[in-house]
């Protein structure tokens, strides 16, 4: 018993330690795979859903719990299978490609709802959100590949999405108490919340306006030269001192 309640400590240690030190390691060094990893697979926006939904699977009973662990691997199955259909679904809501397809705000809600839900509705709950999440989880990590097709990112990926939900999940479990569900319900709320504003804010940003063309310089209007001026029609003015060749000043 002492075994199974320290295993899910051990797990969080051993992760957040491994993190460190590919934080810790200059970003020259560390290969694609491992900046990967510090910049996406380990992400708060990654993490946090999959901690959320960690965390409402070790509210429910054991055999939810693996039958939520085996949907979300059959999610992340299925989204790596139809991804296009995915794609061209999530691009369809404005903002999309710019924002992970709404990756973050819909596993976030899903796990949100989960944690939000009464005892026992949870465990019904847990394996559909676990699903939900699987397959956008196969979404972001394979629009955000660097490599476009090595394989490796994505199995990275799914150990990572996975070492968090068994870490943290038996972590709760092995420590768990009977106002658990107070804070559960806590970071359920937080994490609709978040899901919702930020889902929110970027369905309702207005797209940037498209970039003008630099002014080109124009050209200055020709000058004509002196024998194509307009002729002066005005009598030409004399000088008042002039003297006509009599000596006197013509009128």
């Amino acid at each position: 018993m002492t075994v199974a309640r320290w295993s899910g400590p051990a797990l969080v240690v051993a992760g957040v330690g491994i993190l460190i030190i590919l934080i810790l390691r200059d970003p020259a060094d560390r290969g694609v795979i491992a900046g990967w990893i510090v910049s996406d697979a380990a992400a708060p926006a990654r993490l946090l859903p999959l901690i959320g939904l960690a965390a409402a699977s070790a509210l429910v009973p054991a055999s939810f719990a693996l039958a939520g662990l085996a949907v979300f691997s059959a999610g992340v199955l299925l989204g790596s299978l139809e991804l296009a259909l995915l794609l061209a679904t999530l691009g369809a809501l404005p903002g999309a490609e710019s924002h992970l397809f709404f990756t973050f705000p819909i596993s976030s809600v899903a796990a949100g709802l989960v944690l939000l839900a009464p005892s026992a509705i949870r465990q019904w709950l847990l394996p559909l959100a676990a699903l939900i999440a699987g397959a956008v989880l196969a979404v972001a990590t394979k629009i955000t590949d660097p490599t476009l097709h090595d394989p490796a990112i994505f199995v990275t990926g799914v150990v990572v999405a996975v070492w968090t939900l068994v870490a943290v999940g038996l972590t709760v479990r092995g420590f768990r108490r009977p106002w658990f569900s107070i804070p559960a319900r806590i970071l359920g709320s937080w994490l609709v919340a978040i899901g919702v504003l930020f889902g929110g804010a970027a369905l309702l940003a207005r797209p940037p306006l498209p970039e003008l063309p630099p002014a080109q310089p124009t050209e200055a209007l020709p000058v004509p030269p002196p024998e194509d001026a307009f002729p002066d029609l005005a009598p030409p003015r004399r000088d008042p001192l002039d003297l006509g060749a009599d000596g006197l000043r013509e009128p």
